[in-house]
């Protein structure tokens, strides 16, 4: 004797159609999240950011922004959003919130401040100089960019100090591959690194440490005209470069070549150190300064030209 099971299959078919009607019925009567208005968000999100909580700043802030994008406050809140977002370390988000603001208000009074958080964005990410420069590269570029770009701002002359630091630590790259070698006994690899080190970065404090290198690796050579080159560069203590045509000098050399030159000032990275006006009982005078320009050029062209390592020289591990 077979079982109908028929009349079960339509009772339970029916039960799953009544179900699913139901689940529909109370989607469809769900009421949509309350979103407060735009003066309580304002508020709240300027609370958090102020106690720093910043995740919450920014999910007010946005909730702001996407519920109320008329809102006079609109660009300043994209503005604080890019901020809370720098504060909480979030740097690739805050660089690409501060780049969006950047193109979307041109003529913003905030783009100095905005200009400069990227640098310090980039700054945050400089690893030690063993590893990738990318960042403290583009972070120099950035603060480059704040103090030429807007040389009266109140940012000017703290991207100037950032840019300093920045180079520094490019500088000390160069300088860590120069020790390489000489540790190495590689004599003319770590001298061309040096002279790339003092070409481009000669008012480091890793220059100066470089000429000592070169001093150093020359006495133990026997090098005695490269020792009084060396000798005589470190006793200048000021390395400028030699002067170059105004066509041919990097974005950021022209107001130190300007400075020395006129008399008006002395090295930026002295200023940041010293913390004080330029100029203040440090400046060269103008026969001093040619002097310090000629002893730094001949030992550049003493210590022959920069190339990259040549085959069977061993190299440091980036």
């Amino acid at each position: 004797m077979q079982l109908d099971l028929r009349p079960r299959v339509l009772a339970l078919a029916g039960a799953v159609f009544w179900a699913l009607c139901f689940a529909a019925a109370c989607s469809s009567t769900k009421k949509p999240p309350v979103v407060l208005p735009a003066d309580d968000l304002y508020k709240t999100a300027n609370d958090e950011l102020e106690k720093k909580h910043y995740e919450a700043a920014v999910r007010d802030f946005k909730l702001l922004i996407d519920n109320y994008p008329l809102d006079p406050r609109a660009e300043e809140v994209e503005f604080k959003i890019a901020i809370a977002q720098y504060e909480d370390r979030l740097y690739p988000e805050a660089i690409a919130a501060l780049s969006d603001f950047q193109r979307m208000h041109p003529t913003s009074p905030e783009l100095p401040q905005v200009e400069y958080t990227i640098g310090l964005c980039y700054m945050g990410q400089i690893r030690s100089v063993d590893r990738d420069l990318s960042a403290a590269t583009n972070a120099a570029a950035r603060f480059q960019s704040v103090f030429l770009r807007y040389p009266k701002s109140d940012y000017a002359e703290k991207a100037r100090s950032k840019y300093q630091i920045c180079r520094e630590h490019l500088a000390e790259r160069q300088l860590y591959i120069a020790r390489f070698y000489f540790s190495h006994r590689q004599s003319q690899a770590g001298r061309s690194r040096v002279k790339s080190l003092l070409a481009t970065y000669p008012e480091t404090v890793a220059a100066k440490e470089g000429v000592a290198l070169v001093a150093a690796d020359a006495r133990r050579a026997g090098d005695e005209e490269l020792v009084h080159l060396a000798d005589a560069a470190l006793a200048e203590g000021h390395f400028t470069p030699p002067p170059q045509d105004p066509e041919e000098v990097k974005p950021g050399f022209l107001r130190r070549l300007y400075n020395r030159i006129a008399g008006e000032g002395v090295l930026d990275s002295e200023v940041a150190r010293e913390g004080s006006p330029a100029g203040a009982g440090t400046e060269l005078s103008t026969s001093d300064r040619l002097a310090s320009q000629e002893v730094l050029g001949a030992l550049i062209s003493r210590l022959g030209t920069p190339a990259s390592s040549q085959p069977g020289e061993a190299t440091p591990a980036l």
